[in-house]
This record gives structure tokens, C-alpha cells and sequence, in this order.
């Protein structure tokens, strides 16, 4: 499935300036960036949010989440990827029972996947550091 830029996703038409008109869920869900087509089915859509929580986001914008996930919540599909365990979407969401209302909203029907172990990034990082070291040394 080809997977589009997420910061796309998250600005109602493809606009990625904050100086943008504000977005809201219906313009999210429908701006060619967010549309994957293939194994959810003819004519359905799978909308990717990547590494939700990673930067702090405005009011603003997470009041546009949480309408996003609202808006999709028994309609249509969501995959989310977050390095926040949901106990601390808290801190992703302006207020706890936002935080709350979106968390029971995604998993009432998900299947969800919990990654664990070291992380792939920091794992090549430190092959390249000791390649490096070797290099210096030899």
C-alpha cells in the first residue's frame, strides 16, 4: 500500500504551513494525502497518523484529531502509531477526558500491536559508530 507524507494527513489539503486555514476532520479524511486504496476494500480509505504524540501539537490541532478520530470512529479505518502508551495520552491531549474519549473511540474495535525491543534506528546508529571507531583504529 503506498503509504503518503504524514504531515499531509494531518493538514486539511495537503497544506502543511500553520499558517493554513484551519483544517477539520471532514477535509483531513478526504484530501488525496490521507487516501490509501488496496486491502481495506474498493472505494474504503485507511488513514495513517505516524508517530502520534512524537511532537507537541496546539490546542488547536488536537482538537482536529480528536474530530478526526471521532469522525472515523465506527466508519472508517485508522492506523496509528505512537511511542506513548495510551495511559500517557494525556500528555498528547489538552484535557484528560479528551484524552479519554479518543482513546475509547480507537479501541473499541482495534487490533492492536504492541511493539517492544530495541529500537531499529538506534541499533544501526551504534553498528555505524563501531564501524567508524574501527575504521579510526585499523
Amino acid at each position: 500500500l503506498p503509504v503518503r507524507d504524514t504531515a499531509e494527513c494531518a493538514a486539511a489539503g495537503g497544506h502543511r504551513s500553520p499558517a493554513a486555514a484551519k483544517p477539520n476532520a471532514g477535509d483531513v479524511e478526504n484530501s488525496e494525502a490521507c487516501r490509501v486504496r488496496g486491502s481495506v476494500g474498493v472505494g474504503r480509505t485507511l488513514t495513517i497518523i505516524d508517530d502520534i504524540g512524537y511532537v507537541q501539537r496546539t490546542e488547536a490541532e488536537t482538537s482536529v484529531l480528536f474530530e478526526l478520530i471521532a469522525h472515523r470512529y465506527e466508519t472508517g479505518s485508522l492506523l496509528i502509531t505512537s511511542n506513548h502508551p495510551f495511559s500517557a495520552w494525556d500528555s498528547i491531549f489538552p484535557d484528560n477526558m479528551m484524552a479519554v474519549a479518543a482513546v475509547d473511540r480507537l479501541v473499541h474495535h482495534a487490533d492492536i500491536i504492541e511493539l517492544t525491543g530495541e529500537s531499529y534506528r538506534k541499533r544501526a546508529q551504534a553498528d555505524r559508530n563501531k564501524e567508524r571507531k574501527n575504521q579510526k583504529s585499523g
